[in-house]
């Protein structure tokens, strides 16, 4: 004999009801497939979806997810593409990007024709699709690539909405307020930073590491520190390191090539006279 469950979803600060005409057992399983897909999910994501008194938002009501970039038009409906695919393509266009508003050695950025470019709204156009991308069993250099090439994405268009940081709180705000939605969660330049490549170490002058023990971010992050990533990642600054597009099928090369760039234009100064070397702060990571 069948049954109708009652599953109550928060959308809107308005708890809806919604009555299913299905068995118990397909109605769950139904329910499981769509959180599975990340339409929605649990308020405290104490668990993916069960038959109860439970509480369940849509994704693009979740406060903070409300909030990420690449979400204007609400959750994307549209099926998501493997991360390889999406990885693909923004690759094909940092590269677009970087021959046509970068000078040659990546220093210097047009942020003003980047943001009228039609590359760039192509760029927010795929962003979207990672709404809902699945990021798990990625492997590390597919990984490794894909977001070191978004985070520097991300960096320009942080700096085309809030400008560039100029001191300590506002660098503090750009790496931390400054989020897409990612395969369901909200990721800060920070989280991407210090939480996924650097294997979820403690940012400076912070108490906790970015991901706690029950947040689905930490299966996301790196299982290790990569140091060379801080000689990838763009700032927005002439002293940081310069635009450039990796793939994950030389990364760890591309990687090693960036940081002996970075030292021999400026990362490490000595002076012969004292015999006293001067390296970046970069180094200090």
């Amino acid at each position: 004999m069948s049954r109708i469950p009652k599953w109550k979803l928060e959308k809107t600060n308005v708890k809806v009801v919604f009555r299913l005409q299905f068995h118990a057992t397909h109605a769950v399983e139904f329910g499981r497939k769509l959180a599975d897909k990340l339409f929605f999910q649990h308020v405290a994501q104490e668990n993916i979806f069960e038959d109860g008194n439970h509480l369940y938002r849509f994704l693009d009501d979740d406060p903070v997810i409300s909030r990420c970039q690449n979400i204007p038009r609400g959750i994307t409906e549209v099926k998501p593409k493997p991360i390889t695919d999406i990885s693909s393509r923004l690759r094909f266009l940092l590269s677009a990007i970087l021959e046509a508003y970068t000078s040659e050695d990546g220093k210097c950025v047009d942020y003003m024709s980047i943001h009228g470019s039609e590359e760039f709204a192509r760029f927010l156009r795929i962003v979207e699709e990672l709404q809902r991308v699945e990021l798990h069993e990625v492997p590390r250099e597919e990984k490794l690539s894909f977001f070191i090439n978004l985070y520097n994405m991300m960096a320009i268009h942080a700096i085309l909405v809030l400008d560039p940081p100029t001191g300590a709180l506002d660098r503090r705000k750009f790496l931390g307020d400054f989020k897409y939605v990612i395969g369901g969660s909200a990721y800060s330049l920070s989280a991407i930073y210090n939480g996924v490549l650097r294997g979820n170490q403690r940012p400076p002058y912070n108490l906790t590491k970015p991901f706690g023990v029950k947040d689905k971010r930490l299966k996301v992050a790196l299982p290790y520190v990569e140091p060379l990533v801080h000689f990838a990642l763009v700032s927005g600054t002439r002293s940081g390191p310069p635009l450039r597009c990796y793939s994950p099928g030389n990364i760890d090369k591309e990687l090693v090539e960036a940081a002996c760039s970075f030292l021999r234009n400026g990362g490490l100064y000595v002076d012969l006279l004292t015999n006293v070397a001067y390296p970046s702060k970069i180094l200090k990571w």
